[in-house]
C-alpha cells in the first residue's frame, strides 16, 4: 500500500476565515509523524484536507463538511495536495493526488445576519481532482498552486490553471489526468492501492484526537 511522503495545503482557511493555511507544506520522509497542535489549531482540518485526495468531500463529523472552508472571507480556490510513495514493483516510484475545491457558482446564496455564519452546505461547492506519476523528476512544491504577482499580492491556481498544468505535464510523456467524478477517481486510484474503503475506516477512527499521527504505511490514523 502506498505510504505519504509528503502534503500540502494552499489557500485552505478555516474557523470562519480567521485562520489559514497559506502554502503549507510537510514533508514526513519515510517515517510517522505526529503534527501536534493546541485546540482550534488546524489538527482536524490537516487531516480532512488529507482525505479529500482520497475521499473527495468527504467529511470527519457531518456537521463538520468540508464545505466549511468556505465560510467567511471572499471566493477562493482551495488546494490540498499528497505526494506517495508508490508500492515496490509499481512503474513509477510516486504519485500526487490533487484535491481542488470552491463554491459552485451558481449555489443559493444565502446571506447571514448581524452575527451568524455563512451557511454552505457540501452540495454547494464543485471540486477537481487529479493524479501525477512521476519518478524523479517532479516535487510536490513544484506544482504552481500559488505565487505572488508583481505588486506582491498572492495569487491561487484555478481548475483552469490545473487542466493547464496536468496537459503541460501530459506533453513531457508524465503520466497525468483530471477528474470531475468522484467515482471514477477512486477507481482510477484504487489500480494503485489507494482503496476508498479503507480510507473510511481510517477516516471513522482519526475523529477527536489531540494529535494528527500519520503511519507510514497506511496513512493516517
Amino acid at each position: 500500500m502506498p505510504h505519504i511522503k509528503s502534503l500540502r495545503l494552499v489557500n485552505v482557511h478555516f474557523n470562519n476565515s480567521t485562520q489559514f493555511y497559506d502554502n503549507f507544506t510537510l514533508d514526513f520522509n519515510g517515517y510517522n509523524v505526529t503534527y501536534d497542535l493546541e485546540n482550534g489549531g488546524g489538527k482536524s482540518l490537516l487531516l480532512l484536507m488529507i482525505l479529500q485526495t482520497v475521499l473527495p468531500k468527504s467529511y470527519l463529523r457531518r456537521e463538520k463538511p468540508v464545505s466549511l472552508i468556505f465560510q467567511g472571507g471572499k471566493d477562493r480556490t482551495s488546494h490540498s495536495v499528497v505526494e506517495w510513495a508508490l508500492d515496490e514493483g509499481s512503474r513509477y516510484k510516486y504519485m500526487l493526488t490533487g484535491f481542488a475545491a470552491r463554491k459552485r457558482k451558481n449555489r443559493s446564496e444565502v446571506v447571514p445576519g448581524d452575527g451568524d455564519e455563512e451557511q454552505i452546505s457540501a452540495g454547494d461547492i464543485e471540486h477537481l481532482s487529479w493524479c501525477i506519476f512521476y519518478n524523479n523528476e517532479l516535487r510536490i512544491k513544484d506544482v504552481p498552486l500559488a505565487k505572488s504577482s508583481a505588486k506582491d499580492v498572492k495569487e491561487y491556481a484555478g481548475f483552469e490553471d490545473i487542466r493547464n498544468y496536468i496537459r503541460q505535464i501530459k506533453q513531457k510523456n508524465m503520466a497525468a489526468q483530471t477528474f470531475d467524478s468522484i467515482e471514477e477517481y477512486q477507481r482510477y486510484i484504487a489500480a494503485h492501492n489507494l482503496i476508498s474503503a479503507e480510507w473510511n475506516i481510517i477516516k471513522g477512527n482519526s475523529y477527536g484526537k489531540r494529535a494528527v499521527y500519520i503511519t507510514r504505511e497506511v496513512g493516517t490514523t
